[in-house]
Order: C-alpha cells, then sequence, then structure tokens
C-alpha cells in the first residue's frame, strides 16, 4: 500500500504494526524504514501497489491531474484508490451560519457577520482545488466504487461537535465539506461481489437506490482488510462505513 501525503504518519504505522507491506510519502515524513521525504512528483518507485491512500493530500497538488495519472499508474489494474479530502466549495450560507455560531460560542476570533466569514472561507482556500475540480479528474482516469459525503468543520471547531455536523448534513440542513471516495482505474477488470447490505452513496445526495446496483468490490486481501479496518476507528470513515454497511458491519471497500 502506498500513503501519499503521509503526514505525521500514523496511518502509515497502524498498517506496518499489523505486519502489511506499507511505503508512506511525504515531504516532511518522519524517519523510519516505511517513509520516504519525497513529494508524489519525485516518487520514483517501480512498485505496483494494491492500494494507494490519499488523506487530504490532492486539493493543494499544483498539477492534479498528472498526479492523478501518477497514481494511476502505480496501482495494479485491480488497485484501489482511497481519496480522503476537502469540499470547500460546498459552504454555503446555512453551513456558514452554523459554523460561525460554533466560533462565537467557542470565544474563537469569530467573523463579525456571515457576509465576513464567507468571505474569510473564500480567502482560505484561494488557490485550492475544489471537490468540482478533483472529482472531474478523477472521473477521467477511475471508475468510482464506494463514495460518501463527510463532516469536516468539527475538526476546526471540536470533536465533539462531530455528531451534531453529521446530524445536519444528513438532514439537509448544512452542507457536507468532506468526502471519501474509493475509485478502480478505468480499464481494469472488475469483479462484482456487493457486500451484505451495501449501499453506493449516491455524489449528488439524491435516492441511493438510483445507484446501489452499480457499486462493486474486489475480493478483499489482507491489506485491504486491515486497511478497512485500521479506518474504521477513525471518525470521517467509521462515519463512512456506518452508511455503506450499518454499525458494526464488515464492510470491504477494497
Amino acid at each position: 500500500m502506498l500513503e501519499v501525503g503521509c503526514g505525521d504518519g500514523r496511518l502509515a504505522r497502524g498498517l506496518d504494526d499489523l505486519g502489511h507491506q506499507v511505503v508512506a510519502i511525504d515531504p516532511a515524513a518522519p524517519e523510519g524504514v516505511i517513509f520516504q521525504s519525497v513529494s508524489l512528483e519525485e516518487f520514483a518507485d517501480p512498485a505496483s501497489f494494491e492500494a494507494v491512500v490519499a488523506s487530504r493530500a490532492l486539493h493543494h497538488i499544483h498539477d492534479l491531474a498528472g498526479a492523478l495519472s501518477k497514481l494511476r499508474s502505480l496501482l495494479l489494474r485491480e488497485g484501489r484508490l482511497i481519496v480522503i479530502e476537502h469540499a470547500f466549495d460546498r459552504f454555503d450560507e446555512p453551513t456558514a451560519r452554523w459554523y460561525l455560531d460554533k466560533r462565537r460560542a467557542k470565544g474563537r476570533h469569530a467573523p463579525r457577520s456571515l457576509h465576513a466569514c464567507l468571505a474569510e472561507w473564500e480567502r482560505d482556500h484561494a488557490g485550492l482545488h475544489s471537490y468540482t475540480a478533483m472529482r472531474r479528474e478523477l472521473d477521467l482516469r477511475f471508475t468510482e466504487r464506494c463514495f460518501a459525503w463527510t463532516p469536516t468543520l468539527y475538526l476546526e471547531l471540536g470533536k465533539a461537535l462531530e455528531q451534531e455536523e453529521q446530524t445536519l448534513i444528513e438532514a439537509g440542513s448544512i452542507q457536507a465539506t468532506g468526502f471519501l471516495y474509493v475509485g478502480e482505474p478505468r480499464g481494469g477488470r472488475l469483479v462484482l461481489q456487493r457486500p451484505p447490505g451495501f449501499e453506493r452513496q449516491p455524489a449528488d445526495g439524491g435516492d441511493p437506490s438510483e445507484v446501489a446496483g452499480s457499486a462493486a468490490s474486489s475480493p478483499a486481501r489482507g491489506v485491504n482488510d486491515a486497511l478497512v479496518e485500521y479506518l474504521r476507528r477513525g471518525s470521517e470513515a467509521g462515519m463512512f462505513l456506518r452508511r455503506a454497511g450499518g454499525v458494526g458491519a464488515t464492510v470491504r471497500v477494497l
């Protein structure tokens, strides 16, 4: 498995501790055998990978198209790309109002008005790739196998607000500002095998029944089981797994 933008290396170390082969890259990667202090552009390993994970790495890569083309070339034909990302362009007025109220309640240096909050958000995310841009480039190179909108504002506001944010998203009161995507390189051979209770989440917020029949999963290999189990412990991926297969379900997304 390759992790792109590994940060402090928690995910990579977790998988390595379980006995799986991991390569983790980041210009500021920690020291260790599994880590390489290189950017994706500089990465030159000739190996092919069963899975590639990019957690909040794609939105700030300058050459997004080139990066995704490289990730596609690094995957085995039946490999999986797992993307955990921001969707900051979905931050609308109702979402901003909730976000601003929570910032004020926490005593943070909150903007004085909703207009100021929206303007600050726009400035803070200037020059980054939006969900729309990332999705366009993903769809050119990968076939979606799983998708879920995810909460992200709690990461700034405090973990105690995660459930409230998720509940409001599900009610349609605010927008999700993150997403989790699993894709397969276009042209790969598909092995259709839907796990019990699995429903693919529509990217446009529509009726899941319209797309559930098109979801697919190839037989899980050891590294895939380990990755899903490790990600299950994280809040965002845990939410995705709950939506995909129910609380406590064993859902293989790879």
